[in-house]
């Protein structure tokens, strides 16, 4: 499991000052955020929480990284005297009983060997030891010792049983748990699903304790409660480093996240490129180079998705995300490379990633709002794009837009983007060139201060004029999913055909058969091939002479 996510800021809040916001916001300024870092199950834990004060926070992080390094003592497989080590030296048959930790660890790492057909395991510990030492010399283990360890693997070789009332898990139940082999296994690694599990649980019960907003993090793996007073969600980033796309921000609140890649973790031989990631139905190392990110409400249900997917392969993994035993759960979220997981249709052929901010703006053009069809496009002016690749958009007239040279029909996009208190934008898709005006020829995503545009203008806006809405016609699915003012958000855009999905930091906004709306003008008579654009709104009410930041845009054609 791979360091692969960042905690950034917090995002969302509250837009309506009712009488519950007003006493949210009251509560919200008794609260202090406090961090602390502590060495745990062998790399360094990270928790941020919430209080009133800093001794309540101080007693909270102390009980939360005792409960870690007690959990530490029943996973760990390095430790001689962890309960799974001495559950690993009783004889074959005798059944032993466990904590109910233990027992709910093992039970999905069965569930999860047999869902994903033996891609999971994590009796294939020799086999992962062997690849470890190969990383070591920068050689790929001998055939002979490949073949060894595998044959040490026995993914079906315990059974685990709870007398009634469940597992603890979220009930504070402890019934009585217990385990058993069935056949000798040498060794039992729970890397791949113990982190993402001891993550969420010491969150629970710091939340039992009075502790609603927490956030740990253990190298790939974050769970978080409540979000921070006053705010709509967590804001986290994803990603392993690799590709030509930036990390992804998450909006996140009371769930899990669990990141697998190798950025970090591999070593190439004769050109070839081995992961630690092993396979153990072949006994082989991953070659290809991919980072996955999961998010599900069960901490071990994403650990353990995220290191199957891995492996698996992305054909493969999505399948398995549909899983009902998951469904039953929570239907699990993926990410690829740090992206929202929005599949074309299996007969889209995507193309490589375009970088429309590549280091000028040659790929754009500017138009005013009222000029005449037959007004060449003008220049637009090159300060607008600064050093740092961040495309500034002026909040002083003229109004108008700027939009790509080029015309696009079926695509991906993906950009970050930041807004100026009371900025008024948006983004057009298949946008006409005939003058007409574009968020009708083709369609604009919505980009608006949410959080003050009605209070400062006295207004009431309608449910698809908040960011992120198909404007006229779709409202976002999710009103938390936008961050707080000034701070940079991740939009992700699928336009296939009749086709429009949407993504804000990693929430599905909606996914809408465009031609199915029932809309004026109809989208059947919109273009069906045209122009990205974004809008250049004259934004009196914005302090600054900037109303809109993009950066990171990235399109593919499919």
């Amino acid at each position: 499991m791979l360091v692969g996510i960042a905690v950034l800021v917090v995002a969302g809040g509250a837009r309506a000052q009712s009488k519950e916001a007003v006493e949210r916001a009251a509560y919200a300024e008794k609260m202090t955020r406090y961090e602390y870092r502590q060495m745990v199950m062998g790399m360094e834990a990270r928790l941020v929480l919430y209080a009133e004060n800093e001794p309540w926070a101080l007693s909270a992080s102390r009980e939360a990284f005792e409960r870690l390094h007690e959990l530490d003592a029943v996973f760990s497989n390095y430790r001689e005297d962890s309960e799974l080590s001495r559950l690993m030296a009783t004889p074959v048959g005798e059944r032993v009983q466990v904590s109910c930790e233990l027992m709910q660890v093992l039970k999905s790492a069965r569930f999860f060997h047999e869902a994903s057909a033996g891609a999971f395991d994590v009796t294939a510990a020799p086999l992962f030891e062997v690849w470890r030492e190969a990383r070591a010399v920068g050689h790929p283990p001998e055939a002979a010792d490949i073949s060894a360890a595998l044959s040490l693997s026995a993914a079906d070789a315990f059974e685990v049983e709870a007398e009634s009332g469940g597992l603890d898990f979220g009930r504070g139940h402890k019934p009585n748990c217990w385990v058993w082999f069935t056949k000798p296994v040498a060794r039992v690694d729970l890397g791949g699903i113990a982190k993402g599990y001891a993550c969420a649980k010491v969150v629970y019960e710091l939340r039992r304790k009075g502790i609603e907003s927490a956030l740990l993090q253990i190298g790939g793996d974050v769970a978080v409660s409540a979000p921070p007073p006053g705010r709509g969600a967590w804001l986290i980033e994803v990603g392993c480093g690799e590709g030509p796309l930036p990390p992804a921000r998450l909006a996140i609140a009371d769930t899990s996240v669990s990141t697998s890649g190798d950025s970090e973790q591999h070593f190439v031989h004769e050109g070839v490129r081995y992961s630690h990631i092993v396979d153990p139905r072949s006994g082989q190392a991953m070659t290809d180079s991919f980072c996955v990110t999961v998010t599900s409400k069960r901490g071990e249900m994403a650990d353990g998705l995220a290191s199957s997917i891995r492996v698996l392969g992305l054909k493969a993994g999505a399948e398995l995300l549909a899983n009902e035993v998951l469904a039953r759960v929570e239907p699990p979220r993926l990410f690829i490379d740090g992206q929202p997981w929005l599949t074309p249709s299996p007969e889209a052929s995507p193309g490589p990633w375009l970088n429309l901010l590549d280091g000028d703006l040659d790929a754009w053009e500017a138009v005013d709002d009222g000029a005449p069809v037959d007004t060449p496009a003008r220049a637009l002016d090159p300060a607008m794009l600064g050093d740092d690749g961040v495309l500034a958009i002026p909040s002083t007239a003229p109004s108008g837009w700027i939009r790509t040279r080029a015309d696009y029909r079926d695509f991906q996009l993906r950009f970050d983007v930041k807004l100026a208190r009371m900025a008024n934008g948006g983004l057009f898709l298949r946008a006409a060139r005939d003058g007409s005006n574009p968020a009708y020829s083709g369609c604009e995503i919505q980009l608006l201060d949410d959080f003050n545009w009605e209070a400062e203008t006295n207004s009431t806006l309608r449910d698809w004029q908040f960011t992120g809405s198909l404007y006229g016609a779709v409202p976002p699915g999710d009103r938390d999913a936008f961050g707080p003012i000034g701070t940079w958000n991740t939009v992700e855009v699928l336009f296939e055909d009749t086709r429009l999905a949407v993504m804000l930091n990693g929430r599905l906004l909606y996914d809408v058969d465009t031609h199915a709306l029932d809309v004026s003008p109809a989208f059947a008579e919109r273009a069906a091939l045209g122009a990205i654009g974004l809008q250049r709104y004259a934004a009196p009410l914005v302090d600054g002479d900037t109303a809109v930041w993009v950066r990171h845009a990235f399109l593919r054609e499919l």
